[in-house]
């Protein structure tokens, strides 16, 4: 496997290299949610996958548990913020009031509401451009959503979330590799990990998640994403399993300090969103994409 690294950078103004602190974060900065939907309901359509749930909870196992070491993290253990499968998950809970007058991202528990959220609905290309990512969400509600958590809809960071994972198909999709659609959600979001083309979903990727917590206690999350959630195709079916992050800094040398060493328990402040980089997999050939 060979990572690539790559600089992206969103305004043309050259800012001077920042020192920032980085370290363990506070109790209040270490809220881990969940939102997955394994079965749609009449009003918003999608394929039952009931292993999905499984997967996140993997993850949320590993990334809370409190135990000693080595099997938990110890007082580096994230909280549980919460957990919600199926229920009323809704596009407003995805969408910034600053962007659309519905969008309630900020409430108790959606997504701007915590520090860690791990996101698994269905991902398609918005209208089928890749570069724009569509959760399917369970429940219709008032407003243009319309069934979809809209990457358009997002700005992120602005009042709390620092790390978006999403295990979702087309999440992070961008055939001029940019991922500048992305780029425009970010207003002090630190990351956002997805998947170029279609991802799998299974029991036997449990491993892939729990592992992806519990090596970025250790390596950075944006390395630990890549190395646990990579197949060359022998678990998925011929086809490549392709994840990619894409992370925000101050400068080019801040966003690459922060791909090769921010990790759970190692958490920069917050970014100013101006310089990117995003690490892929070479020459990664998924499924829906050559």
């Amino acid at each position: 496997m060979t990572r690539s690294l790559v600089f992206a950078i969103a305004l043309p103004t050259l800012l001077p290299v920042l020192a920032l602190a980085a370290g363990a974060p506070s109790s209040s900065e270490k809220e881990a949610l969940v939102l997955v939907v394994t079965k749609w309901n009449s009003s918003c359509s999608g394929s039952t996958r009931s292993s999905w749930d499984n997967m996140a909870d993997a993850w949320y196992d590993d990334f809370t548990d409190s135990g000693s070491t080595p099997g938990g993290h110890s007082s580096k253990a994230w909280s549980r913020d919460g957990f919600y499968k199926n229920g009323t998950i809704v596009d407003s809970q995805f969408t910034d009031d600053d962007i659309v007058s519905w969008g309630d991202d900020d409430s108790n528990d959606n997504v701007d509401d915590v520090d860690a959220l791990m996101v698994a609905l269905h991902g398609s290309h918005n209208g089928g451009a890749p570069g724009e990512w569509r959760g399917s969400v369970r429940v219709d509600e008032s407003g243009s959503g319309n069934c979809g958590a809209w990457q358009a809809h997002m700005e992120l960071g602005d009042h709390d979330l620092e790390f978006l994972h999403l295990s979702s198909c087309h999440s992070m999709c961008d055939l001029n590799e940019g991922y500048s659609n992305w780029m425009n959600a970010y207003n002090e979001l630190h990351q956002v990990n997805g998947f170029y083309g279609l991802m799998w979903i299974s029991t036997l990727f449990n491993g892939r998640y729990s592992g992806f917590s519990d090596d970025a206690f250790d390596i950075s999350i944006a390395e630990s994403w890549a190395d646990n959630q990579y197949s060359g195709g022998f678990w998925t079916w011929g086809y490549d399993h392709c994840p990619v992050s894409l992370v925000a800094g101050n400068s080019s040398s801040n966003a690459s300090s922060r791909v090769s060493n921010e990790e759970y328990d190692y958490v920069y402040s917050d970014p100013g969103s101006t310089y990117f980089c995003y690490i892929s997999i070479s020459g990664c050939d998924p499924k829906a994409h050559p």
